[in-house]
């Protein structure tokens, strides 16, 4: 009982960590880059990477090492983190030498103040889960990974509603730096126990000398013939790489085309980690038959959003469709991964590939899409696809009857429709453009109109948001 309440507490205080320090990261880097949304959306490129390199430590020394050279190896580079701390994320030698790009220079600043703490603390999680596994291998070992969300998103609300409103930015990291120095011993102590508990044998020779009787030997044996295909890994990889780009690209329409207010930046990553907690705790939160009806609407809905200009809709409708929208989404596509998951076997793999998706996701929405892209099309673009998926996801489920199949061709209009509106407002957006400008902070576009006296009028718009217009006579 002492080492599973000592592992739950190492999980749940490693995920409040690694997600405490994201908007804490980003505000205190307003002061170099400033007060855009945009540090924000970078911010997460670097959280997602980050978390891929840990997942893929832990996968490796999950695999090559055995229980006790795992827990040596873990607790020696957690020592070895500690002279990151406390964190220098708001020292101005950081800010005073980057010279480069603000992509970059966000990348490097957190690269080189918070790298290996927060690698360390996104490997925990499944590392010790794996270690549980192997000590308790009849126990439902994914429950971990739904409440190391779960407390991940109790740090994100908290960060807004009191850490940020009690304290200033350089007592916030002086906080979590002594809240990280708690973790190391936590977690060192929870791998040193578990390590005395169990042989010193790799996974996979220890499951070779069960005797072969044993029934844990039998479950062994079962498992080897799950290995997961190439086919079901790219599923996984495209599942997570699209929920994450949703989540940047609708981070950015909320923040840039309807109202830039930090609050907002953390809104919809609280969404798309509650997707996880409800998808991954139990199977009976998600499945595929409840999932048509709010896939049927979410996606097309958000995409009126971007259809409209901002002064069309009220505030609290743009922020309540694209808030809900999001979690609908994440809930199908992360349920989707839940049901898909393997068995504990391959559960750093499964970690692996789901957090290389979310890096893949991230950079394409947040650095390529901005790069290639002079207009913000690629949110339009991403919940178009998400329709594809959707149909392609739950078509084994709507052939079986007469029913079912009309509800399948609600399903499929209704991704046309998002199609064509999507495409719509794209053509729209395009219309009387004159000149259009995309950087690091938003898109700025002019457009020309003509009125019915003759007069024609161009207009500055930051987004959706229209910032003036200037009129003449023919």
């Amino acid at each position: 009982m002492t080492v599973t309440v000592l592992l739950g507490s190492t999980v749940f205080l490693s995920a409040f960590l690694l997600f405490l320090i994201q908007p804490m990261a980003a505000k205190a880097m307003l002061p170099t880059f400033g007060g855009t949304s945009a540090v924000w959306v970078t911010s997460l490129v670097f959280f997602q990477t980050a978390l891929l390199i840990g997942y893929a430590y832990a996968d490796r020394v999950n695999e090559w090492l055995d229980a006790r050279n795992r827990a040596r190896l873990h607790m020696a580079v957690l020592l070895a983190s500690i002279v990151f701390i406390p964190l220098q994320i708001l020292d101005p030698a950081y800010g005073q030498s980057l010279t480069v790009s603000p992509i970059s220079g966000v990348l490097l600043l957190l690269g080189t103040a918070l790298g290996l703490p927060y690698l360390l603390l996104s490997s925990t999680g499944p590392l010790l889960q794996a270690v549980h596994h192997v000590r308790f291998p009849t126990r439902n070992v994914y429950r971990l990974y739904a409440i190391s969300n779960l407390a991940s998103l109790v740090a994100l609300v908290a960060y807004p509603f009191t850490i940020e409103r009690l304290w200033p930015v350089e007592t916030q990291l002086r906080i979590w730096s002594g809240g990280y120095l708690l973790f190391v011993l936590l977690c060192s102590a929870t791998l040193w126990l578990y390590s005395r508990q169990m042989s010193a044998s790799p996974m996979r020779a220890r499951s070779r000398t069960l005797a072969p009787g044993n029934a844990l030997h039998r479950t062994t044996i079962d498992q080897t013939k799950d290995q997961p295909t190439w086919l079901e890994m790219t599923r996984w990889l495209g599942l997570s790489a699209l929920g994450s780009a949703l989540l940047v690209a609708t981070t950015s329409h909320m923040t840039q085309n309807i109202a830039s207010i930090p609050l907002f930046w953390v809104l919809p990553l609280g969404v798309y980690l509650l997707s996880f907690v409800i998808t991954f705790d139990s199977a009976r939160w998600y499945s595929p038959r409840l999932a048509v009806v709010p896939v049927l609407f979410a996606p097309q809905l958000m995409i009126l959003t971007a259809f409209v200009d901002a002064d069309r809709l009220s505030l609290v409708s743009m922020l309540a469709i694209n808030t809900l929208g999001l979690l609908v989404c994440c809930w199908f596509l992360h349920g989707e991964l839940s049901r898909r998951k393997p068995t504990p076997r391959y559960l750093t793999r499964f970690y692996l590939i789901l957090s290389a998706g979310g890096a893949l996701g991230g950079a394409l929405a947040s650095i390529a899409a901005p790069w290639l892209l002079n207009g913000f099309y690629e949110y339009r673009a991403l919940l178009v696809l998400f329709g594809l998926i959707s149909v392609v996801s739950l078509w084994p489920y709507l052939t079986r009857n007469t029913l079912s199949k009309a509800i399948l061709g609600l399903l499929i209009l209704s991704a046309g429709g998002g199609a064509f509106m999507a495409a719509w407002s794209i053509h729209t957006d395009q219309s009387g453009q004159v000149a259009s400008m995309r950087n690091f902070y938003a898109v700025t576009t002019v457009k020309e109109r003509t009125e019915s006296e003759g007069k024609v009028q161009r207009v500055l718009y930051n987004g959706n948001i229209r910032h003036g217009s200037h009129g003449s006579g023919t």
